[in-house]
């Protein structure tokens, strides 16, 4: 197989990288294993979210996002918004990410996102809490309580789905909410109600409940259901993340429309709905823009010298190979095997050294990345690779490893994606930047 720009990974990084170079009239192979960390998420797009945020500050002094934005340019230098910025500094950053979080919501389109780049969103997840981001689909961005005035909130169970304990997230809720003037909300009730359609214990997790809402009718009888059980003065109704599975933007509207309180689904930590449906409308996006993909892994890599020639594929006959002009790598952290943690971290495929806190850490055991201290910044999850301006990987000399080798996402390393608050945000930025890098730099096969 011969392409232009050859892309390793599917993630939200990867599937915009592709994407980009395929806009830049390149013929683009985007190979990967199966869904990665994207599919994994929350499903929202996080920028920089706030880090000091304490009980008791009001809504008003949220940090903007501009101001976590020069926080992280001027403590970290080789995080990747740093490198990026160069001597642009926050105004150059502030636009690549603008651009760059437009281009993924425009990709997916169907999830309605909502948000702004001046400030986050603070969205409540299933256990009560609130997670900051910038942007959601329409469905979590609805539950916003930094835009919430002493509202009269309806959480929703559904009988035995028991991953979502509304009474659990009642108490932990209003905790939350009290801790912040002005009052998001003053009234906090919950109901549990029978499960859609042919729904039962035998399909009573997340994504079986999502999936019922895409069948015929299921969505208008539970919309039915639930009206009888809200009471007047109800102002927001917030249910598990399961309005649908691959048909989630006509579940929301039928319930929007035809519900008199504002509704909204919870944010969900660990593998969601939410990011099964960002992963999903990536993967619409990738074929309407012409984007080949194979569903396999990279068993070799062949190269002449500093330029990557072929890729040998796994479990195809006859070794197979897929050649480019240029190549991204996006295969993330550990999670998704971008980095394999034996008793040392390794990044398997271009051998490429790995770094954090500036220092080299693939000759290292593991555990020494590791803080006993669990509420400290571990040192393992900044883990990952070196990049220059234009996003090439690093040699332990500080040169590029390979003159066609591009790389964008969570494999690159020195930041905290979590601990950040940045995680598809930074992913958006490298993704757009390594596509446009790798298009503008295709060598000649």
């Amino acid at each position: 197989m011969e392409s232009d720009v050859i892309v390793i990974g599917g993630g939200m990084a990867g599937a915009l990288a592709a994407l980009k170079a395929s806009e830049e009239g390149r013929d683009v192979l985007l190979i990967r294993k199966g869904h990665g960390a994207t599919a994994m998420s929350s499903g929202v797009i996080d920028v920089a979210g706030p880090n000091d945020f304490l009980p008791h500050d009001e809504w008003e002094t949220l940090p903007t996002i501009e101001d976590r934005l020069k926080d992280m340019l001027r403590t970290n230098p080789l995080h990747p918004y740093s490198i990026l910025a160069g001597a642009g500094g926050v105004d150059r950053l502030n636009s690549m990410l603008r651009d760059a979080c437009n281009f993924a919501i425009e990709k997916v389109q169907p999830l309605c996102f909502r948000g702004s780049h001046e400030r986050s969103m603070a969205l409540p997840t299933v256990v009560g809490t609130a997670k900051f981001c910038a942007y959601a689909p329409a469905s979590l961005a609805s539950g916003d309580l930094a835009e919430m005035r002493r509202a009269n909130l309806l959480l929703v169970g559904l009988e035995g789905l028991p991953y979502f304990r509304p009474r659990i997230c009642k108490r932990s809720l209003s905790e939350y909410s009290s801790q912040h003037q002005p009052e998001a909300i003053s009234k906090i009730d919950f109901v549990e109600i029978e499960m859609p359609g042919r729904g039962g214990a035998i399909r009573a997790t997340p994504f079986g409940v999502a999936g019922l809402f895409d069948e015929p009718g299921v969505c208008e009888e539970f919309t039915k259901s639930l009206a009888r059980r809200i009471d007047p003065g109800v102002t927001h109704v917030g249910l598990p993340p399961i309005l649908g599975l691959n048909d989630h933007s006509k579940a929301f509207q039928i319930i929007d429309r035809e519900l008199e309180p504002k509704v909204f689904e919870l944010i969900s930590p660990g593998y969601s709905v939410p990011g099964h449906r960002l992963q999903a409308a990536l993967d619409k996006a990738l074929g309407d823009g012409g984007v080949r993909v194979v569903t396999t892994g990279v068993a070799k890599v062949e190269c002449d010298g500093r330029l990557i020639k072929n890729l040998v594929l796994e479990g195809v006959k006859s070794g197979r190979t897929a050649t480019a002009g240029s190549y991204v790598v996006a295969t993330g952290k550990f999670s998704s095997g971008g980095l394999v943690a034996d008793d040392y971290p390794r990044e398997p495929l271009f051998g490429l050294p790995l770094f954090s806190d500036g220092k080299r850490v693939d000759e290292r055991l593991l555990r020494y990345l590791l803080d006993r201290d669990a509420s400290k910044r571990q040192p393992f999850l900044s883990c990952g690779i070196h990049v220059d301006a234009s996003l090439r990987p690093l040699d332990p000399f500080g040169e590029p490893a390979y003159d066609n080798l591009y790389a964008a996402g969570s494999i690159i390393g020195e930041y905290d994606y979590v601990a950040d608050k940045c995680g598809l945000g930074a992913a958006a930025l490298t993704g757009c930047a390594a596509g446009e890098e790798a298009a503008a730099q295709v060598v000649s096969r």
